[in-house]
């Protein structure tokens, strides 16, 4: 007889239902026509202006999942923002991220409104080496893109960079970036590479690279030299 709303025991299976609404979820006192405070309005204010999808959820209405959501977090102040069902942090989080580069280096690309030239820019120059594969580093989805990253990260090549500095963009995550891409690098195969923000070539190139013994010193390159983007082939 009791609506399942009102039975505390369902909270945290409702913040759970919340959290697969979208890839960004913001949890905020109020909503983000009306928000309670300046620090919902401002953490709503730099979502938009950072051009992040999100859904919200109004914490306001559900005392409990108020409650249980600070438990459920450790953190005790409204808003909180999750991504990809994880806690990230709050309107300080937001700040930092606008003030240093944007909110792109935290968000994934696909969940950022950015016109399509940006967001390329932003993609080759994410980390040193930027791979665009399909699948994932771990799991790659083609022989090719596996092939790519076996190259890159093999015995010979992996050892000559850390880590973090590779990164990678599924290309079967967002299908715009495709033709953008194509046109950006004037190149009609995937994978690619860049290092540095300058393209590399498709697997054809790298292979043949690798074969004369070129490829070490690209990928060795000065992770410390500044960036230039190329931007050539991108139309306004």
């Amino acid at each position: 007889m009791v609506p399942n709303d009102c039975i505390k025991a369902n909270a945290l299976e409702r913040i759970k239902v919340a959290l697969k609404k979208s890839i960004v979820v913001i949890f905020l006192k109020g909503d983000s026509r009306s928000p309670f405070d300046g620090y919902q309005e401002a953490a709503v204010r730099i979502l938009k202006e950072q051009k992040v999808r999100f859904s919200e959820f109004d914490v306001m209405n559900d005392p409990d999942v108020r409650e249980i959501l600070k438990e459920y977090s450790r953190f005790t102040a409204y808003p909180q923002i999750f991504i990809n069902g994880k806690f990230v942090g709050g309107l300080n989080f937001l700040q930092e991220g606008a003030a240093y580069g944007g909110l792109t280096h935290c968000v994934p690309s696909t969940e950022v409104m950015l016109p399509m030239k940006d967001k390329i820019l932003q993609l080759v120059g994410k980390t040193r080496i930027m791979c665009f594969i399909r699948g994932s580093i771990e799991f790659p989805r083609s022989i090719d893109s596996k092939t790519m990253i076996s190259l890159v990260q093999g015995p010979i090549y992996g050892k000559l960079y850390p880590k973090d500095e590779l990164s990678y963009f599924d290309m079967d995550s967002d299908k715009e970036i495709a033709p953008a891409l194509i046109e950006y690098s004037h190149f009609s195969t995937v994978p690619m590479i860049f290092v540095n923000a300058r393209l590399v070539g498709s697997l054809d190139i790298i292979l043949e690279m690798h074969a004369r013994g070129t490829l070490a010193p690209i990928l060795q390159q000065d992770c410390k030299s500044p960036r230039k983007v190329d931007t050539f082939g991108l139309k306004e």
